[in-house]
Protein backbone atom coordinates (compact mmCIF):
# COMPACT_ATOMS: atom_id res chain seq x y z
CA UNK A 1 0.00 0.00 0.00
CA UNK A 2 1.50 3.60 -1.13
CA UNK A 3 1.89 5.62 1.87
CA UNK A 4 1.50 9.79 1.39
CA UNK A 5 3.31 11.93 3.55
CA UNK A 6 1.59 14.57 5.54
CA UNK A 7 3.11 17.35 7.50
CA UNK A 8 1.92 19.40 10.47
CA UNK A 9 3.21 22.30 12.45
CA UNK A 10 2.36 21.43 16.41
CA UNK A 11 2.56 23.57 19.72
CA UNK A 12 5.22 22.15 21.90
CA UNK A 13 2.28 20.64 24.39
CA UNK A 14 0.55 18.47 21.32
CA UNK A 15 4.72 17.57 20.43
CA UNK A 16 5.24 16.51 24.10
CA UNK A 17 2.07 14.39 24.26
CA UNK A 18 3.09 13.01 20.94
CA UNK A 19 6.52 12.07 22.42
CA UNK A 20 4.68 10.50 25.56
CA UNK A 21 2.41 8.48 23.63
CA UNK A 22 5.45 7.34 21.50
CA UNK A 23 7.94 6.08 24.35
CA UNK A 24 4.70 4.80 26.01
CA UNK A 25 3.57 2.04 23.21
CA UNK A 26 7.54 1.97 21.81
CA UNK A 27 6.72 2.88 18.25
CA UNK A 28 8.39 5.29 16.08
CA UNK A 29 6.98 9.03 15.84
CA UNK A 30 5.70 8.20 12.80
CA UNK A 31 3.79 5.52 13.68
CA UNK A 32 2.35 7.23 16.69
CA UNK A 33 1.21 10.12 14.97
CA UNK A 34 -0.39 7.10 12.57
CA UNK A 35 -2.59 6.25 15.42
CA UNK A 36 -3.52 9.04 16.98
CA UNK A 37 -4.98 10.04 13.25
CA UNK A 38 -7.00 6.81 12.92
CA UNK A 39 -7.95 6.99 16.65
CA UNK A 40 -9.47 10.51 15.82
CA UNK A 41 -10.74 9.74 12.92
CA UNK A 42 -12.65 6.41 14.29
CA UNK A 43 -14.16 8.68 16.84
CA UNK A 44 -15.02 11.16 14.76
CA UNK A 45 -17.10 8.71 12.94
CA UNK A 46 -18.57 7.50 15.83
CA UNK A 47 -20.06 10.66 17.00
CA UNK A 48 -21.44 11.29 13.49
CA UNK A 49 -23.06 7.87 14.15
CA UNK A 50 -24.51 8.98 16.83
CA UNK A 51 -25.52 12.42 15.66
CA UNK A 52 -28.96 11.59 14.30
CA UNK A 53 -30.17 9.83 17.47
CA UNK A 54 -29.58 12.56 19.75
CA UNK A 55 -30.88 14.92 17.03
CA UNK A 56 -33.97 13.09 16.85
CA UNK A 57 -33.89 12.54 20.53
CA UNK A 58 -34.50 16.45 21.04
CA UNK A 59 -36.91 16.73 18.46
CA UNK A 60 -38.88 14.34 19.98
CA UNK A 61 -38.22 16.23 23.73
CA UNK A 62 -39.60 19.66 21.86
CA UNK A 63 -42.32 17.87 20.49
CA UNK A 64 -43.61 16.54 23.55
CA UNK A 65 -43.28 19.64 24.80
CA UNK A 66 -44.86 21.44 22.66
CA UNK A 67 -47.92 18.83 22.63
CA UNK A 68 -48.30 19.86 26.61
CA UNK A 69 -48.41 23.46 26.21
CA UNK A 70 -51.10 22.95 23.53
CA UNK A 71 -52.94 20.87 25.78
CA UNK A 72 -52.56 23.34 28.75
CA UNK A 73 -53.69 25.99 26.38
CA UNK A 74 -56.51 24.29 25.26
CA UNK A 75 -57.70 22.85 28.60
CA UNK A 76 -57.21 26.25 29.98
CA UNK A 77 -59.00 28.13 27.38
CA UNK A 78 -62.11 25.12 27.48
CA UNK A 79 -62.21 25.93 31.19
CA UNK A 80 -62.14 29.20 30.89
CA UNK A 81 -65.19 28.92 28.47
CA UNK A 82 -66.83 27.01 30.19
CA UNK A 83 -66.39 29.25 33.72
CA UNK A 84 -67.60 32.10 31.39
CA UNK A 85 -70.88 30.76 30.74
CA UNK A 86 -71.68 28.91 34.29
Amino acid sequence: MKREQLQARCDPDTVDDVKAFQEAKGITKSEAVRRLIRTGLEAKADEADDEPETRRAAQTGVLLWLLIIGLLTFTLTALNTIGGVI
